[in-house]
């Protein structure tokens, strides 16, 4: 993660759950348009920079790059 952060930091500073933002970057989970702006505007990096829109019935959702 970008500078200092550590996840339970980010988590807080995000507003969800240490366990959830594990599992949305480990690719186990999905999260809404608004966590992932939240998770990169608290690492100071682009959206686009860290998820992709997800290829599920939830057009929605978004995952990580990579997954």
């Amino acid at each position: 993660m970008a500078g200092q952060h550590n996840k339970s930091s980010l988590a807080r500073k995000v507003g969800i759950t240490r366990s959830y933002l594990v599992m949305i970057a480990g690719g186990q989970r999905t999260c809404s348009p608004d966590t992932a702006d939240a998770i990169a505007a608290a690492l100071h990096v682009r959206t686009d920079l860290l998820f992709t829109p997800a290829m599920a019935d939830d057009s929605a959702a978004t995952t990580p790059k990579g997954e």
